[in-house]
């Protein structure tokens, strides 16, 4: 196994009772659930862990939904006008079908794990502890927290500036402060169970949104439509910028050099990569996990790659970074404004419960170390997640640019944590993967790393000329 030669109690240990936790452990361990309702007991015997008796098919299917439906997919239209409606069209579903087989490895690797080591709950970081050593673990967690916590700022963002839109009393920046109080509030959550009765409104909510927008953009196929602001893609050509006030037709194919950009606006939306082993964690039965994935993603795949297409073909390259920027300014899209407000800062929730517990294992030590008392422990856990939030809502103030950010955070933490770890953990951990299984993990790797990289640096280049 993985301890150290001096004791130390291994990243995964094949002994042990699941209900002790103990304190000089690695921060991988996950011997105890990543989320979870009750109480545990420490060697002292007072540290309060949440335990609960597993989520249902429905509830976990849900979340499972709920964590990929978000933000993401309204910037769908503003990526497929980085590549054209022919282009895109192509590469999202080789990008789903890609996301789809490498869910469906990491589930199987941590299966395969689970069956070898007689350990049930096993979290990405001890997976990739098992396969690349304690280096492997930190370079995981560190996506898994620019991934689960840039979710969180672009949340912030979306919400601050349709808010902005009603009202243009105060600028962008003080209703991103107006937010940052109730994510620190959600922050304090501490079970995928306690969000999923929220989760059915949010989800109704985005169902809701999703329709308005698919009916309003039907609706409007052929006809001139007017964009609320200027054309997001730059063109020194003036004509051409003129004609962006007016949706100009799309293209079928644009620049190779905007691809990276879709590249990673596609990458984010696919965006439960890092609640998968979490929400298979929780699971009564872990055998209907893979259906999960295969029911969920197939319906994210059609709604997405429908939702891009036609938002594209209305708006042309006057797509903004989220096409409700787009929707007019009268009370129907008011409405769906809202609804998307409130699913998504549901959502914060959501995106949080990953992020945290890699944070929480890092300070437990200390926390130890330098207090004795529960309530004085449970306090300082409360004080680090509201920190941790409120400087997400700072980043938010800050750098603002909604459609960027989601590609950089896409390209960043989002293509290793879904196309490039996945089959690098199945290649090395699975031995009875076939020589065929092996050489697709490896090709499947190179496409995430060239994405990965060439995303990155368009991004922050974009990022950097604005």
């Amino acid at each position: 196994m993985m301890g150290d030669e001096d004791g130390e109690t291994p990243l995964l240990s094949d002994t042990g009772d699941a209900s002790t936790v103990h304190v000089d452990r690695p921060i991988s361990d996950e011997k105890t659930p990543l989320v979870s309702k009750g109480s545990i007991q420490t060697e002292e015997g007072d540290i309060e862990v949440l335990q609960d008796d597993g989520t249902t098919f429905s509830e976990t299917m849900i979340n499972f939904l709920k964590g990929n439906i978000g933000a993401g997919f309204l910037s769908l239209p503003f990526a497929f006008a980085q590549g054209g409606y022919i282009v895109s069209t192509v590469l999202i579903l080789l990008i789903s079908a890609i996301v789809i087989h490498c869910i469906l490895n990491l589930v199987k690797t941590k299966q395969y794990v689970s069956k070898q080591t007689g350990i049930q709950k096993i979290s990405y970081g001890d997976l990739t502890a098992r396969a690349f050593g304690r280096t492997g673990t930190y370079i995981t967690n560190a996506a898994l927290l620019v991934t689960q916590l840039g979710f969180i700022c672009v949340y912030i963002i979306f919400i601050a500036k349709h808010i902005n839109e009603f009202s243009k009393k105060f600028p962008y920046q003080i209703y991103a402060i107006f937010v940052i109080p109730g994510a620190i509030l959600l922050g304090f959550i501490k079970t995928f169970k306690t969000v999923a009765p929220s989760s059915i409104a949010a989800n109704l909510c985005l169902l809701y949104s999703a329709i308005v927008c698919f009916v309003y953009i039907f609706s409007h196929f052929g006809k001139t439509v007017s964009a609320i602001s200027s054309c997001p893609i730059s063109d020194n050509n003036n004509e051409t910028l003129a004609s962006c006030l007016t949706a100009p037709l799309p293209m079928p194919s644009t620049s190779v050099s905007t691809l990276p950009i879709f590249f990673g606006n596609c990458i984010y939306a696919f965006e439960a990569i890092g609640l998968v082993l979490p929400m298979e964690n929780q699971i009564k039965d872990p055998k209907q996990f893979p259906y999960i994935v295969l029911f969920g993603m197939g319906f994210v795949t059609v709604l997405y790659t429908s939702f891009g297409l036609c938002g594209y073909i209305v708006f042309g390259n006057a797509v903004q970074g989220s096409i409700t920027l787009n929707l007019p300014n009268d009370v129907l899209a008011a409405t769906v404004k809202v609804a998307l407000c409130i699913a998504l800062f549901q959502s914060i929730a959501v995106q949080f419960f990953p992020a945290i517990e890699i944070i929480e294992r890092v300070t437990e030590p200390w926390i130890h170390s330098k207090m004795s008392g529960k309530k004085s422990r449970a306090t300082y856990r409360n004080v680090v997640r509201a920190i941790v939030m409120a400087a997400l809502g700072g980043l938010a103030i800050a750098i603002p640019k909604l459609g960027l950010i989601i590609s950089l955070i896409g390209s960043v933490g989002g293509g290793y944590l879904a196309l490039i770890l996945p089959p690098l953990l199945h290649w090395k951990l699975v031995k009875a993967a076939s020589r065929w299984e092996k050489a697709r993990d490896l090709c499947i790797t190179a496409f995430g790393v060239i994405g990965s990289i060439a995303g990155t640096y368009v991004s922050m280049k974009e990022l950097i000329n604005s």
